[in-house]
This record gives structure tokens, sequence and C-alpha cells, in this order.
């Protein structure tokens, strides 16, 4: 492989570098101490705003008197026009004060006194800080291809694809929708939808032609991506969850097609790497290759095999598959 004149300026790469690292050493930091609200109640849109949808059993709102069917009208004097101001109050609450909700019940007023409980926004810290030093490990990867081999095949490819998967696993939102908690939402939801998209880019590039339909192959795969995005966007950022009968059932599926994304891509990476392998006469090649394939097999299948396809199966997932990751 030959160190040829940069692609890209170094500069850019050490800029963009710490750029991640920083921002998502804060983001690290803010979502292991963040607590989350906790009330119990699931919203959803009506003609006349929001409308509890369901109440957990023992939750705040159960203990508070709330019941299925009830529209909030206000919070503390403010008015609740739509089902996101009556999902984003609990955040207004500080820990352990509590919040005047005026509802409507049967058409008659009601007013309700509701504490909202707090508990970790993040309960298995271990668990993100493993994936966050797995995060770390593919910037630093990235960043060292990027700057030592930029020319080579499919460098400029695993760069990218190594700060999707760092910004992924590291880069978390905590709810508190100030600047920072948006871009890391925003990157999140990006690098999620994208990650799948840039390693079969990554395969086709690397895999000299194993694919004779690699080009309509990429099209495809970048109009996934694309299109999970812009869902993703409107679901999460734009309040489109809100629209259908259950948010959190919109939201699982939104989960779910963006894991089978990823679930597609693995073994069709893994069969264009083996049969490149397998065609290629360069011992060089034949190295990236058996590299890429030990990779995947060794850092994804186990995730894919116990976690991911139980999971869109709608199969229970016992505690010790969190040794998958």
């Amino acid at each position: 492989m030959s160190r040829r004149a940069h692609p890209v300026k170094p500069w850019i790469v050490y800029g963009l570098g710490i750029l991640l690292l920083v921002t998502g050493t804060v983001s690290f930091a803010r979502r292991v101490s963040a607590l989350e609200p906790v009330t119990g109640l699931d919203w959803k849109q009506s003609s006349g705003g929001a409308v509890v949808l369901s109440v957990e059993p023992g939750s705040p709102g159960w203990g508070a008197g709330v019941l299925p069917g009830d529209r909030l009208v206000r919070v503390d004097g403010r008015p609740i026009d739509n089902v996101v101001q009556a999902t984003e109050f609990p955040w207004t609450v500080s820990p352990g004060g509590t919040a005047k909700l005026e509802l409507l019940r049967a058409g008659k007023p009601v007013e309700v006194a509701l504490k909202p409980g707090w508990r970790p926004l993040t309960p298995r810290v271990p668990v993100y800080a493993y994936l966050s030093l797995v995060g770390l490990a593919f910037l630093v990867s990235g960043a060292f291809i990027a700057l030592r081999w930029p020319r080579a095949r499919g460098g400029i490819i695993y760069a990218v694809l190594c700060a999707s998967l760092f910004i992924l696993l590291v880069y978390s939102p905590t709810g508190e929708a100030d600047l920072l908690d948006w871009s890391v939402s925003w990157l999140d939801l990006m690098a999620g939808a994208m990650v799948p998209a840039l390693l079969l880019h990554l395969a086709i590039a690397l895999s000299r032609r194993a694919w004779r339909h690699g080009r309509l192959g990429l099209i495809v795969a970048y109009t996934t991506a694309g299109a999970l995005a812009v869902a993703t966007i409107w679901l999460v950022t734009f309040g489109g969850r809100y629209l259908f009968e259950s948010p959190a059932a919109a939201l699982e599926l939104r989960d779910r097609v963006q894991l089978l994304f990823l679930v597609a891509s693995v073994p069709l990476a893994v069969q264009l790497f083996t049969r490149s392998y397998a065609r290629s006469s360069s011992a060089l090649h034949r190295s990236q290759m058996r590299w890429m394939l030990w990779g995947l097999g060794a850092g994804l299948v186990p995730f894919i095999v116990f976690y991911a396809v139980p999971w869109l199966l709608g199969a229970s997932i016992p505690s010790w598959v969190e040794l998958s990751v």
C-alpha cells in the first residue's frame, strides 16, 4: 500500500477526531450521571390534545389517580396543546418536586398532584463503559488508517465507518433537550442508519468486484439508510411517533427495521469477503479478507445470533445475553 498524498488534509482528520473524542467524553459523562423522570403515563394524540393511553400500575401516575382517557389541559398553569408537551413536562419538574395536572375526565375538570419518580438513565453503566471503550478503539483505528494509508482501497470508507461506530456506541442523549443533547441525538440517529450501509460499502470496496452488482447494491444500501434516517428523524425529533395509536410501538418498529438492516448487512458482507478471499491470489489481500472475516465473526455474529435475531422474532432475551456484547 502506497503512502501517497492525502486525499484529505491531516489537520481535518485530527480536528474531527479531537471533536468527536471531546464531545463523546462529555456525552458519556452526562449519560452515566443523568436521571430520568418516571410517571408511568403513556400518551396519544387526539383531536383535543394529549390523552392518557395507559397508566402503569404502581407508578407515580397511578398513585396520583390519573386514568386512561384523561386529557391533559395544563401543567402548573401552563397550557398543554399536544402530546410532545405532555411527554416532556416531567423533565421540567425538579427531583422531589410535584406538578399540578389539570385534566378533563369525561368532560369534567379534575386536578391531581403528580410527583415523578427518578431513576438512573443508564442502569447498566459497566456495559455502556465497555461499549464506549470499543467505540474508542474504532475511532483510533479509523484515524490511523485515514492518516497512514488514506489512499488504500476502502481506507476512507473504513475511517468513516469507524467514526460512525464510535458515535453509535458512545453518543447517547440524556433527554435534557439542550443544544449538545440535540446534537448528540441527531448524530446518534444518523450513525445508526448509516453503519449497515457503510459496512456493505466497505465489503464491496475491499472485495475487488466479487459482486458484479456492487453499484446497484450501494444504491440500495444508501437509499435504505437515507429512508431510515428520515423516518427516524420524523419519529423521534419531530414527534411523528405520537400520530400512532401507541408511540412506543412506533419506536419499537423503527428499532426493529434498523436492527434488521444491520442483521441483513452482516451476512452479505461476510459472503463478499469469503468470495473475495477464495478468488484472490494476493497474499496481502487474502490477509485483509481474513482479518475482516475474523472481525465480523467474533465481533458481530454472537450479537446477531444471541440478541438481534431472537429480539426480532419477539423472543424473550435473558440477562446473560449481555455477554454477546
